[in-house]
């Protein structure tokens, strides 16, 4: 009889054996996996920068204007580009209404006023404010030094070259004002992103329209200040129709 107890109590205790082991290895498990170091977070890369056209080496008449194309890439958002040459800063230009875009298509035009050569410099900021490589080219300018251009903004290139605006009044029987509908909106030099901002507008500021284009998606304004600038109509609510405003012909 005691020797039945004494092989079932060993029966009981081998089959424990396992069970000890099983827990053991799950231990092991656990150990190795907190042992383990943490994935390192990918650091911020700088936006990437590449021209389009013209090619590197291109050859133009001084005072002649130079279109420069480029594409900025960033994975976070393009928020300005800029132009140099010869270092110098030119010009820098955003995307509308200053909406970062992860890839950003833009041209910039450039006036050489003297001939020799000439490294023309493109440089990408994300939302970070980090800078990319610069893509560069060279220009070769030729001819005589251009004679001093004036000042006035570029003529918009949306229009078709055959553009005959229809008849309109040319005075506005009442004051037309926008009020502004969005946070920032930005006041350009000419009807379209392509002209510089000259100034910033906010949520709730007035201003009076004085033209439109053709289609009625940019207006003229008259600022609080007495300056004149260029809105995207949408972006404002209006006192009234714009189709009473005259059109605004190109070279105005």
């Amino acid at each position: 009889m005691r020797r039945r107890e004494v092989g079932g109590q060993l029966s009981v205790g081998r089959a424990w054996i396992p069970l000890v082991w099983g827990v053991f290895l799950l231990f092991l498990v656990g150990c190795e996996s907190l042992s383990l170091p943490a994935p390192e977070a990918q650091a911020d890369r700088p936006p990437t920068v590449i021209i389009t056209r013209p090619p590197s080496g291109v050859r133009v008449p001084a005072g002649q204007v130079v279109e420069i194309q480029s594409t900025a890439t960033d994975d976070r958002g393009v928020v300005r580009v800029e132009l140099q040459a010869n270092g110098q800063p030119v010009r820098a230009d955003s995307p509308p209404e200053q909406l970062p875009q992860l890839s950003y298509t833009v041209v910039q035009r450039w006036r050489p006023q003297a001939p020799g050569e000439v490294v023309i410099k493109v440089i990408a900021y994300d939302t970070a404010g980090q800078a990319s490589p610069p893509a560069a080219i060279t220009v070769e300018v030729v001819g005589p030094a251009a004679k001093p251009t004036s000042t006035a903004a570029p003529r918009e290139t949306t229009f078709p070259a055959t553009f005959t605006p229809t008849p309109s009044p040319t005075v506005v029987s009442e004051v037309v004002s926008g009020t502004v509908t969005v946070g920032a909106l930005n006041v350009r030099a000419g009807p379209g992103t392509a002209f510089a901002v000259v100034e910033r507008l906010r949520q709730g500021d007035t201003v009076v329209a004085l033209a439109r284009t053709q289609r009625g998606d940019w207006v003229q304004v008259r600022l609080p200040d007495g300056r004149t600038g260029w809105v995207s109509a949408r972006y404002l609510k209006w006192s009234q129709d714009l189709t009473t405003l005259p059109l605004w012909q190109p070279g105005q």
